[in-house]
């Protein structure tokens, strides 16, 4: 992310967003549970195309990592990233992944070699902050 940013500019911190293999299992069963869980709203609630839109995308996703599943035993997702990430930063932050490559750096770390840490910037309403792996 470009420090210019006036909105990121004066972090404390970097961001260097990583590449995480994840195990299939974990992130298929989230989409599966994601996805039963809104099911019923969704069938009978269809005047919210964009939250409907989303939902058939993620039937899309576990119906392609279940296809890939039987075809390969690495699948590189090259799909929308936020249909992955908003379920899969949980697996991130337990430790439930298989390796993660840093770009700047280009090392490779194994779970457990890092650790989650908690950040707030601002307050109020401005405030931004989350959860990030370092």
């Amino acid at each position: 992310m470009p420090l210019s940013l006036p909105c990121h500019g004066d972090w404390d911190f970097r961001i260097h967003p990583g590449t995480f293999d994840l195990y299939l299992g974990p992130v298929l069963d989230a989409l599966r549970r994601f996805v039963s869980g809104r099911r019923e709203y969704y069938a009978r609630n269809r005047k919210r195309p964009d939250g409907y839109r989303s939902h058939i995308d993620h039937i899309a996703a576990v119906d392609w990592l279940e296809d890939a599943a039987n075809r390969a035993n690495l699948i590189v997702w090259d799909g929308e990233p936020d249909l992955i990430w908003h379920l899969a930063s949980e697996l991130v932050y337990s430790d439930q992944w298989a390796r993660a490559r840093c770009p700047t750096c280009r090392a490779e770390h194994l779970p457990g070699a890092g650790r989650v840490a908690e950040w707030l910037y601002g307050s109020g309403l401005a405030a931004e902050g989350g959860r990030r792996y370092e």
